[in-house]
């Protein structure tokens, strides 16, 4: 029985948020990271150590400033990571075949995605347009390149 179901809505849908909810747990695991290093900065903040710049030795710096850099630069990441997940919980459901919505009550689509983020807790929301979402992959490269920055 069909339920105002495609494949094309339904598995997008379920990516997007099956790669969001992967987000949330690295986004607590960095955290946790960066909490250990604001612990080491604070730890460290008196052993001194040669800073490097051009693959040389430069001045003078301690092993906690490092470390609190460290800390401040995964704190930035998280932000960027957050910012561009949220575009994974726009969601193209009830969008059918090719995102005209053809043979769906009209209601259904934001009705569905109400219940989705029910379910899952997470902010999800209808798309601006469903014939765009059902072919741009645009947040998925976003999301990768925020990622990417993290090796």
């Amino acid at each position: 029985m069909n339920k105002c179901q495609s494949t094309n809505d339904a598995y997008p849908t379920g990516f997007r948020v099956a790669v969001y909810a992967s987000i949330v747990k690295l986004i607590d695991a960095i955290n946790q990271l960066r909490e250990g290093f604001e612990r080491k900065a604070v730890e460290f903040q008196d052993i001194l150590k040669m800073g490097r710049t051009q693959l040389q030795d430069a001045v003078p710096m301690t092993l906690g400033q490092e470390f609190r850099a460290f800390s401040i630069l995964l704190k930035e990441e998280v932000k960027s990571i957050e910012r561009t997940a949220e575009l994974l919980l726009e969601v193209n459901l009830g969008a059918t075949a090719i995102g005209t919505g053809l043979n769906t009550p009209k209601e259904y689509s934001p009705l569905a995605v109400k219940k989705l983020a029910e379910v899952t807790g997470f902010a999800c929301v209808p798309a601006e347009d469903l014939i765009e979402a059902t072919s741009d992959c645009g947040a998925y490269v976003m999301v990768h390149s925020a990622l990417k920055r993290l090796q």
